[in-house]
């Protein structure tokens, strides 16, 4: 009996490590603002396809998006997120923290250079189709900056 007790045990410790581990640094006030003035508004768009992809899906359904290593939010599934962001470079990722460095996939990772009073739209998304065809189909991820005009269109599609 002592021995079934011990992986009882083994496994609520491995619970706790998880939820340790997935526990991210809040973005903070050195990088966003309560205010657009003289700062730039950034809008993060959700486009996931989960198609085929289903297990991927958790949460708010859409992709998270981390600034510099710092988890700013989870998106709604085809939803978006007005932030303002103070002028600067940063690395915008839909990747945590610890499979950005040691990820070989960059297409879920975007350098970028924000100005003073711009307005600018980066769109994420996860494509479970292309996970299940890959390396074929090439990623199944996408973190790429937008016209106003894509965006729009984007913003307002309903699937």
């Amino acid at each position: 009996m002592q021995y079934k007790h011990k992986y009882v045990l083994l496994i609520c410790v491995l619970f706790v490590l998880h939820g340790c581990a997935t526990t991210w640094k809040q973005v903070d006030n050195t990088i966003i603002s309560d205010t657009s003035d003289g700062n730039s508004t950034v809008y993060f768009i959700d486009d996931s396809s989960y198609w085929l992809g289903f297990m991927y899906k958790e949460g708010k359904g859409g992709v998270k998006i981390f600034i510099n290593d710092m988890f700013l939010d989870q998106l709604e599934q085809n939803g978006f997120k007005q932030v303002y962001i103070k002028p600067g470079s940063y690395t915008f990722s839909i990747f945590p923290p610890e499979n950005v460095k040691s990820s070989s996939n960059r297409a879920g990772i975007l350098n970028f250079v924000a100005e003073i009073n711009r307005t600018y739209y980066i769109v994420g998304g996860f494509d479970g189709g292309k996970q299940w065809a890959a390396p074929f189909a090439g990623s199944p991820y996408k973190l790429i900056q937008v016209t106003s005009k894509e965006a729009e269109m984007l913003m307002l599609k309903e699937k």
